[in-house]
């Protein structure tokens, strides 16, 4: 029972409750009468009550190291110090870590059975509640750093226990060293594009305490010499820097070992330096250059020969239409002179009197004049 409460006849009672987790449930309203057994107490319908608590205080559990090597299983737990109706998630780096063949997540645990050293990196739960879908409570908790190492050699480790003395013992640890090496190289260019400098990389496939050793012509090249500088950047990864001249010429590589044991090596291929044969255009790039610039020329040539062909063209019709031209013009000059000029005299003659003999109105000084323009018609029709 969670309170009781004495109330005059009509008036509503007010039951004041301190809600807590525990009044979660279904809530029942019991009304009976003061000090009569007769009447029977009646009871309101059920009302359901949902009690949510703030979620707070999440943090990961975890047994075992915080490094461990790849293979292993590595099992968290995500708990809170106050909340109910928890939701939760886990982040890597800030990011979601997702259901996946390795990775198992079901509430507040994570199980991750085969690690790897993409596993490796901060890791985080969030616990989330909501109430009334309005308000949101979230609890963060501490990143906590986890390593996992490659193996860079067989898990296969073998051992020799040599007794120094009655109280003192010692042991010989040996692994056989396997995964692969490879090498890179970039250059720096000087006046005139020469190479003048160069870095070789020795990369290893996988493991986390490797011993990088670098060769010149089978002689190990220790951490600076004249022309040389050995820098060991991160656990699989080692640089050598040249300054490219007669000294650096040779064959280079790089081996890997265990820093455990040195007696097994693996080796990189090797890499032939020469400063003239670094500085040599590649018969390649040269047949390339070569061919862009023939193929120009050609493609000029083409265009120059249509262009001329296209102007004789031009010019040939326009000839050849002028031609027919003038001779067009020739012909109907021939022909005027025929039609024209080749009449019967008496008809002429006969025109002339008809044109000539027609009364004249004009002045006595236009009489020159006119004289002058009949006598260019007559030589005209002549």
């Amino acid at each position: 029972m969670l309170g009781e409460y004495t109330s005059l006849e009509g008036e509503v009672a007010v039951i004041p409750i301190v809600v807590k987790t525990l009044h979660e449930g279904s809530l029942v309203c019991v009304a009976s009468a003061q000090n009569n057994s007769e009447i029977v107490p009646t009871a309101s319908h059920p009302h359901s009550l949902k009690v949510v608590e703030p979620v707070n205080g999440a943090q990961i559990v975890h047994s075992g190291p915080v490094e461990l090597y790849e293979g292993n299983t590595l099992e968290l737990h995500c708990e809170v110090t106050a909340g109910n109706y928890v939701s939760y998630k886990w982040l890597l780096d800030g990011q979601l870590i997702s259901q996946s063949p390795f990775h198992y997540v079901a509430e507040n645990h994570l199980r991750i059975s085969r690690t790897s050293s993409e596993d490796s990196g901060s890791y985080m739960c969030v616990a989330t509640n909501t109430f009334n879908k309005t308000r949101v409570f979230s609890s963060y908790s501490s990143e906590v750093v986890f390593i996992v190492k490659d193996l860079v050699s067989s898990p296969n480790v073998s051992f020799t226990v040599l007794k120094e003395d009655s109280q003192n013992y010692s042991a010989a640890v040996t692994f056989p060293v396997g995964g692969s090496v490879m090498m890179q190289y970039d250059f720096d260019f000087g006046e005139n594009y020469a190479i003048v400098g160069l870095r070789f990389y020795c990369k290893l496939e996988k493991g986390s305490h490797p011993q990088f050793q670098w060769f010149l012509n089978k002689t190990r090249l220790h951490d600076r010499g004249s022309f040389y500088y050995v820098w060991n950047q991160h656990p699989k990864q080692s640089m050598l820097q040249l300054s490219v001249g007669r000294s650096s010429t040779g064959t280079y590589h790089c081996e890997v070992s265990d820093s455990f044991d040195n007696t097994t090596a693996i080796s990189s291929k090797r890499q032939y330096l020469d400063k003239d044969v670094l500085n040599r255009l590649p018969i390649l790039v040269v047949a390339v250059v070569f061919g862009c610039f023939t193929a120009l020329i050609l493609m000029v040539s083409i265009c120059c020969c249509i262009g001329v062909m296209f102007r004789q063209r031009q010019y040939g019709e326009k000839s050849l239409w002028n031609l027919e031209m003038e001779r067009m013009n020739a012909a109907y000059e021939g022909d005027l002179d025929l039609s024209v000029y080749n009449e019967d005299p008496d008809v002429v003659k006969t025109a002339r009197g008809d044109e000539f003999d027609q009364p004249c109105e004009a002045s006595v000084d236009e009489l020159p004049e006119i004289e002058e323009e009949k006598k260019t018609l007559e030589d005209e029709l002549v």
